[in-house]
């Protein structure tokens, strides 16, 4: 999904980083919480090679969304409330913070957001009042429309993909895995694979109806509507804590 051959993140060495602990776990890639060289705190989001015997269609598929994620959001980045990508790793080893060595096929590092997800300060605190629901729908709109600036949709907005700066002052996008290109000839170039074409995983309140509906094409003209729409939904969300329809419209 290289459009724009500039890359505005460094190619760095996964040795370069001290991990600390790990803060979050998927089947494949971790979240850690890690050191550069400067003793500066960041996150190391890296996947994890497995053993020869275990690498299977699943896990082609997973490593395929983590380096799309990868790929797009340093394609985005320059906007504030976009998360900050610092850098990129290729294949490498890295001591676990168990002190056991740990494979990496791919790793990306990134700015760390201690403010939480958004979805968390919500059921934290409760629906936000119109200022702060404000403040920060702002903040989100100006991320999804400088995305789409860039010719790229984000394809599955929602409050688990919104993180918090450690102030509480910004709010800030993430998880660009699912993302995909808004020009038609690209799309194509990358149309050969399910995950990131049509119908895609994500929590239905949020999801078009486009997005749903499997008996007609999915929505391939603009995927940009597909984030105006999960915007929508997240605005209602923010000032109520409740979802514009129970279910996803399927008509």
């Amino acid at each position: 999904m290289d459009k724009e051959n500039t890359s505005h993140s460094e190619s760095a060495n996964v040795a370069d980083y001290h991990l600390i602990k790990i803060i979050g776990k998927g089947t494949y890639s971790s979240v850690y919480l890690g050191l550069d060289e400067k003793q500066t705190e960041v996150a190391v989001k890296a996947i994890q090679r497995p053993n020869f015997q275990k690498v299977d269609q699943h896990y082609i598929d997973q490593k395929m969304i983590f380096m799309n994620d990868a790929s797009v959001l340093d394609r985005i980045q320059g906007h504030p409330n976009i998360v900050k990508l610092i850098a990129t790793i290729p294949q490498g080893t890295v001591m676990s913070p168990e002190g056991e060595p740990l494979d990496v096929d791919y790793a990306m590092v990134i700015e760390t957001l201690k403010g939480g997800e958004l979805s968390y300060n919500l059921q934290k605190y409760g629906a936000f009042g119109a200022d702060l629901a404000h403040h920060y729908f702002k903040q989100i709109v100006g991320a999804i429309g400088h995305m789409h600036t860039k010719g790229i949709a984000h394809r599955d907005l929602k409050p688990w993909n919104v993180m918090l700066s450690n102030d509480l002052a910004d709010a800030k996008v993430i998880d660009f895995s699912y993302s995909t290109p808004l020009d038609q000839a690209e799309l194509k170039a990358i149309s050969a694979h399910y995950i990131l074409k049509g119908f895609l995983p994500g929590t239905p309140q949020f999801m078009a109806p486009e997005q749903t509906v499997k008996d007609r094409e999915p929505l391939v003209d603009d995927f940009s509507k597909i984030d105006v729409w999960a915007l929508a939904v997240m605005l209602v969300y923010m000032l109520t804590l409740r979802f514009p329809c129970s279910e996803t419209a399927t008509e």
